[in-house]
């Protein structure tokens, strides 16, 4: 998207016509080029069409003229017809432009040559009109550029991508989108006006350099697999750094990377990344050297204990493929990479590298150096594999790294990029939107959560319970954790779905929601509202999306508080809107009973129909609330025990997650180490008893015991 006032000036020399450049009358060598008319046609309207009218004569067609088939045109271009010419010069973008005091005209491109719309008396044919009057055009023109090129930047924001899905999913009702899915191209725009559905949606606010690089294509929006924080600051702010720590004692307090583990690092030219592959291919080479002489320093039964714990260290280097493959599949998108082991790639871009990240310099992300959020970009990178039952469309995009192109050099680690192989090309990953609420109207809810989700509610609702009546002064989160240890003892884990836990018909419409945002990447997963398996701590700002918010023109978009926010939900269920509430929300956070109670004694059917759905009346998940709301009014206390202040959004589950994961891979080896001893015990008696039976059975048999043999010795 170009600036439409950013087009540089044409000189005023005589102009080659088109056909006269196509045929090579200029002197210059013969080029393919296009020979097209302009035709301004009268119009009752209050807006006129320019249409171009093209006769290709080369590679190029009616686009490369910086205008479109159709461009929209105030009133008042009326009657004339104006004819293009080739002009020497390099390419530029259509645009109005003025030099010397030369007259002015439209100028488009057409591969390396600028065209003009010559305002000449002998190259405009009067056909019975007013001549257009330049001035009028040049500002008719500017405009209309203007407003396409801010339109532009609209068309790209990742939240109006959002209001332009949901609202076609209010428009179309979503009755069969199980079956058929959503086609707003089948449906007329009269329809529009007409339906009485409506959807809001409530979501935690990413950055606005987020946004911005959702917009541009720069950045995609990341899933729930990459739990690394974006940068607020400096050179990669609103991407999310592979390198979450920058002080130097952090290097060596990472989880040992797997022997067996691969990673792919990506760059925007094959020179960089080939200057990358031949210092990592020396670098591996004295790896592998380091490891056959630990493994011969061991073998020795001679070397010292220093020596044997020196090999030991060195033996954290052996890898399963030393090997730098180099990956092309990407090339057409200018993105050359590399596949190396873990192991290779923590030695030559950490250890052996500098990376601090210095407060207000370049490099300066804004946060604070957290070895778990390592971890967790490197389980990330793990987590992609394709076998027979995970193809590779059901199991995401693949996490890999990508190098910033401004970095110092191909081996800084300080600039690479957390980033998605995905639809052909390697694109860096920004945050995204966590969706908290999706309300609707008019939208029908008939099947209620399937029952597995129901007992995991009812189970939700139990635990809350359990942390109410044990208060402690210690965050939800870490109480919560706790809950979730204690359960996953008792084999209590439940596998949560690609898009999250949901109802069949609010589940199909975050799956479309994400396979049409696919490109921005702004959607990536499920509503908060049905996280029933860690529901998480209220965020304090929210940004809600609707053309319902005001009047017509109003800004379809806005932040709120948690305040601000519940009495909006409650106004919506008086407009007749529906939307589920998580129960850890009504039974622990304050100003959320009411809008629960608003929903269940609203006298409006739809509303009853989907709160039925979401709250089976059968269930006894109605009287569950409700008891434990009675026992416990206050719900959870959180005066004095907020959490760190740079534990925004999903940081603390996050870390939460990572302490459970080690907790769970911690009590497997337990239990795995308990068997063990078990076997070996076993064994031992076995063993003993052999030995008794062996001495019994000898002795009845008249045998002499050589030596006086011990049985405990047997």
């Amino acid at each position: 998207m170009s600036n439409p006032d950013s087009e540089a000036a044409v000189d005023t020399d005589k102009g080659v016509s088109a056909r006269q450049w196509q045929r090579g009358k200029h002197g210059g060598r013969r080029r393919g080029g296009v020979v097209s008319t302009v035709k301004v046609a009268r119009s009752r309207l209050k807006k006129s069409i320019l249409k171009v009218s093209h006769s290709p004569r080369g590679p190029h067609d009616a686009g490369d003229f910086g205008l479109a088939p159709t461009d929209r045109l105030s009133a008042g271009a009326f009657g004339k017809r104006v004819t293009f010419s080739a002009r020497n010069g390099p390419a530029r973008m259509g645009g109005i432009h003025r030099q010397n005091g030369a007259r002015p005209g439209i100028h488009g491109f057409c591969g390396d040559k600028s065209i003009r719309v010559d305002r000449k008396d002998e190259s405009i044919e009067d056909l019975g009109g007013t001549l257009l009057q330049s001035k009028s055009f040049d500002a008719l023109v500017k405009k209309e550029r203007w407003v396409e090129w801010a339109s532009s930047f609209r068309r790209s924001d990742p939240r109006y991508q959002i209001l332009r899905f949901f609202n076609d999913v209010a428009q179309e009702g979503a009755d069969n989108i199980e079956t058929d899915g959503i086609n707003p191209e089948l449906r007329s725009p009269l329809l529009k006006a007409f339906s009485r559905a409506s959807v809001f949606t409530v979501w935690r606010p990413t950055s606005d350099d987020a946004i911005r690089k959702m917009m541009t294509g720069e950045g995609t929006g990341k899933g729930l697999d990459v739990k690394g924080k974006s940068a607020k600051c400096g050179m990669l702010s609103g991407f999310v750094p592979f390198l979450q720590i920058h002080e130097e004692r952090h290097k060596h307090m990472i989880r040992t990377l797997p022997r067996e583990g691969k990673i792919r690092v990506y760059f925007g030219a094959a020179s960089t990344r080939d200057e990358a592959a031949q210092t990592l291919g020396i670098v591996a080479k004295d790896m592998i050297q380091a490891v056959s002489r630990a493994k011969s320093a061991l073998a020795n039964p001679k070397a010292g204990r220093q020596i044997q714990k020196e090999a030991m260290e060195k033996l954290s280097w052996d890898m399963e493929d030393p090997n730098v493959t180099k990956i092309n599949d990407y090339e057409e998108s200018n993105c050359y990479g590399f596949e190396i082991s873990e192991r290779l790639f923590w030695e030559a871009y950490v250890i052996e590298q500098d990376i601090s990240r210095d407060p207000s310099s370049k490099f300066d992300t804004g946060r604070p150096s957290e070895p778990s959020y390592q971890d967790m970009n490197f389980t990330a990178i793990r987590k992609y594999h394709i076998n027979e039952k995970d193809t590779k469309e059901h199991s995401g995009p693949r996490a890999v790294l990508w190098q910033h192109p401004e970095a110092d050099h191909p081996m800084c680690p300080r600039t690479l990029l957390m980033a998605y192989e995905e639809n052909g090309r390697v694109v860096p990953v920004v945050s995204d939107f966590d969706c908290f609420i999706m309300g609707s109207r008019g939208v029908r809810y008939e099947k209620p959560l399937p029952p597995d989700q129901l007992s995991l509610m009812k189970w939700c609702i139990s635990q809350t319970k359990i942390i109410l009546d044990n208060p402690k002064n210690v965050p939800w989160t870490k109480r919560w954790l706790d809950i979730l240890k204690e359960n996953a003892v008792k084999g209590v884990h439940p596998v949560v779905p690609k898009c999250g836990f949901a109802d069949p018909k609010s589940y199909c419409i975050i799956e479309h929601a994400i396979r049409r945002l696919e490109e921005s990447g702004a959607v990536r997963h499920g509503a908060e509202c049905f996280n029933y398996y860690f529901p998480q701590e209220i965020d304090d700002e929210f940004l809600v999306i609707s053309d319902t918010l005001g009047p017509p023109g109003t800004v379809p978009w806005k932040k709120v508080g948690v305040s601000e926010l519940q009495n909006l939900l409650c106004q919506k269920i008086e407009e007749g809107f529906s939307f589920p509430l998580n129960p850890k929300w009504i039974l622990c956070d304050p100003g959320w009973r009411k809008v629960y109670d608003a929903l269940l004694s609203s006298a409006l059917p739809n509303v009853q129909t989907s709160v039925a759905c979401w709250y089976p009346p059968d269930s006894g998940i109605r009287e569950q609330i409700e008891d434990v709301l009675q026992q416990h009014p206050g719900g959870f206390p959180t005066s004095g025990i907020k959490p760190p202040s740079h534990y925004e959004g999903t940081s603390a589950m996050d870390l939460a997650e990572l302490d459970l994961k080690h907790f769970m891979t911690v009590q497997r080896a337990r239990r795995k180490l308990r068997g063990l001893i078990y076997w070996l015990k076993t064994y031992d008696e076995s063993r003993q008893n052999n030995a008794r039976w062996s001495y019994q059975l000898r002795m009845e048999s008249g045998e002499e015991i050589e030596m006086g043999l011990d049985i405990a010795q047997v």
